[in-house]
């Protein structure tokens, strides 16, 4: 059954179909950008995430409008709903064009006064007015009470025009499917580097899935190929690289041919064969000597880099072996082997520094290896950045020492292996102040966690001495309070002095009996505290003590002799507590007798107030009345 449409459709369609493409491309760009961006600010990565999110939603339904058109309905189509589709998908590529422009800036606050830019502004503001304009645009279709609910395969002639295509012509071109042409890596999930490509969990949106739903809305657009074409000359065409790849002999006849395999969209055939791995191809077309390994696009990029960049070990060393540099760096200056420590890369990155990468080597924000490596949280490759000599006292982006940030995040297994390569911990953290004291000061970390630590960092040269920033109070006062016996003991060894007074004036050993800190007082009577200084009150520790009854405190004290004074003699005797006198060194006094019930006189004749007649009775063997007294126990358990 044949079917006619007008030119205004043909254009129309045609319009569209431009528009689906540019917005496909400006989506891969800007995904390109945030998985490189150096950083990206709270502001830029919210705006970027809703906007998708909402491009997202709006392309699904339109997708699903898309499908209802058929050949035989074109005459219906709905001009002003696709003007309003199409104004609505040029709204959001001028915006994401300008999200591209803000990732390649520097600094979160060039991003966010950026986001203030009037331009940005409107664009913002023009894709939300886009998007409001779609409730009056209507239906696809002009008429749709007439189109059929399901499609009807059976319906359709069994006697296509395909069928009677000769069997010796080639097959027809079959693109691959889009859901893994176009399958997207992640972007990266660090406050510096970006927002996480992985789907909104309440939203289920993804690059990958508006990508697709793009593809799949222009796939109906485009000029199906000639039946003569073969499907290698349409998949050359289309850019369809995984339908393309390895054909050695189509390689060899092109070439042979005169075709000029510098012309390239992205990079030259030989750099695309390797990030392929396609070694054979590789080596024909190196062979031809009309591609250098060392070339560079038209930005001043090696070539290699977009090789390393897509994982290929293989094809990155081929090009390696043979003269391309190890030491090459992106556009923006960021080394080859940063790129593959930011990948969790461990083979690429093993490559590398085998051809001549520097393992010492700094990101364009100032971050060395090690940093990269432990923010995104790669024990392994950590390890292996530190065996091959990378520095434990290399730098975060902010000009942090490693050692300080993994300790202010407690991060406590990075920082036992950069002491144990030596790391200097004498270093201060971003705000000034000595690591040791942050350690001391730290009531999260685990008390055997920070008498190891403290013990390590005092080892590698933390000064026992070190004041906080805030109070100028020496470290050792705060292990008083936030730390155990055991590490007081360790500052004391490693030099930290023993007369310092605590903020409130007090002496360490007062502040030790007056916390009852039994550890802590013996640290600090084994490294000769004095027994005998007083506070501001005039006591001394031995008679704070006694004030408190801490017999374990006063026997403490005794034994490194404290001496007994008038003073605590006395409170002693008036306690008259026979262990505190006895700890004292006092005599204690015989107890007082218990006294003994005495016999009662009763008379003779055992009557009571009768005139005795010299015999002795206990009071059981009385007469007693069968009542007590209001207000008294029964005392029938004397009688027994």
């Amino acid at each position: 059954m044949g079917y006619s449409h007008s030119s205004r459709d043909d254009s129309l369609l045609s319009a569209f179909s431009e528009t689906l493409q540019q917005i496909r491309d400006c989506v891969s760009r800007l995904e390109g950008l945030l998985r490189n961006a150096a950083v990206t600010s709270e502001r830029l990565r919210t705006h970027i995430a809703d906007s998708l999110e909402e491009c997202n939603g709006k392309t699904a339904a339109l997708n699903k409008s898309l499908m209802r058109l058929q050949p035989d309905n074109l005459a219906q189509l709905n001009v002003p709903y696709f003007a309003a589709h199409s104004n609505l998908l040029t709204a959001y590529t001028r915006l994401f064009i300008y999200f591209g422009e803000l990732l390649v800036m520097r600094t979160q606050r060039d991003q966010d006064a950026a986001l203030d830019d009037s331009n940005v502004r409107t664009a913002i503001e023009k894709a939300g007015q886009t998007m409001r304009g779609l409730s009056s645009a209507g239906s696809i279709l002009n008429d749709s009470s007439n189109l059929p609910e399901v499609f009807d395969r059976e319906a359709a002639s069994p006697s296509s025009p395909s069928s009677a295509i000769p069997s010796d012509l080639p097959p027809p071109y079959e693109p691959s499917s889009p859901s893994k042409a176009n399958a997207c890596g992640s972007w990266g999930g660090s406050a510096q580097a970006g927002p996480s490509s992985q789907p909104n969990q309440s939203t289920g949106w993804s690059f990958a899935s508006i990508k697709e739903s793009l593809v799949a809305m222009a796939a109906p657009f485009l000029p199906k190929p000639d039946p003569l074409v073969t499907a290698l000359c349409e998949a050359a065409k289309r850019d369809d690289r995984k339908q393309m790849a390895n054909h050695i002999d189509a390689v060899r006849i092109l070439l042979s041919s005169g075709a000029d395999e510098k012309n390239c969209s992205k990079m030259p055939a030989l750099f695309l064969a390797a990030s392929f791995g396609h070694l054979d191809i590789a080596k024909m077309l190196l062979a031809s000597g009309n591609t250098k390994v060392k070339q560079e696009s038209s930005s001043g990029q090696p070539y290699i880099v977009d090789v390393a960049a897509t994982g290929n070990i293989e094809g990155t060393r081929f090009l390696l072996e043979n003269g391309a540099k190890a030491k090459a760096t992106t556009t923006s200056g960021r080394p080859m082997i940063v790129q593959s420590v930011k990948a969790n890369d461990l083979e690429m990155t093993k490559l590398l520094l085998e051809h001549g990468a520097k393992v010492k080597s700094n990101d364009i924000t100032g971050a060395s290896l090690l940093s990269v490596a432990i923010n995104k949280a790669s024990p392994e490759m950590f390890e292996f950045l530190l065996a091959r000599g990378a520095s434990p006292d290399s730098k975060t982006t902010s000009g942090e020492y490693v050692l300080a940030d993994v300790i202010s995040k407690r991060n406590l297994k990075y920082a036992r292996r950069l002491l144990d390569y030596k790391a200097s911990a004498n270093v201060k953290n971003i705000h000034g102040q000595k690591i040791i004291v942050d350690v001391a000061k730290d009531q999260q970390i685990a008390a055997g966690d920070k008498v190891e630590l403290v013990r390590r960092l005092l080892e590698r040269g933390a000064s026992a001495k070190s004041k906080d920033m805030h109070w100028d109070l020496p470290v050792i006062t705060h292990a008083m309070d936030k730390a155990n016996g055991e590490v007081v003991s360790l500052l004391l060894r490693h030099g930290a002095d023993i007369k310092t007074i605590m903020k409130g004036g007090e002496t360490l050993l007062i502040h030790a009996v007056e916390g009852g800190l039994h550890d802590h007082m013996l640290a600090l009577l084994e490294h000769d505290a004095d027994t005998e200084a007083t506070d501001q009150k005039g006591r001394t520790p031995l008679m704070l003590a006694l004030l408190k009854t801490d017999l374990e405190a006063v026997r403490m004290l005794r034994r490194f002799e404290a001496e007994v004074t008038d003073a605590p003699r006395s409170f002693a005797e008036s306690l008259g507590q026979p262990d505190m006198l006895e700890a004292l060194g006092l005599k204690v006094p015989p107890p007082a007798p218990v006294p003994q019930p005495r016999a009662t006189e009763l008379p003779a004749h055992g009557g009571l107030g009768r005139p005795s007649s010299g015999h002795s009775y206990d009071v059981r063997d009385a007469d007693l009345p069968s009542d007590p007294p209001p207000g008294y126990d029964t005392v029938d358990r004397l009688k027994n």
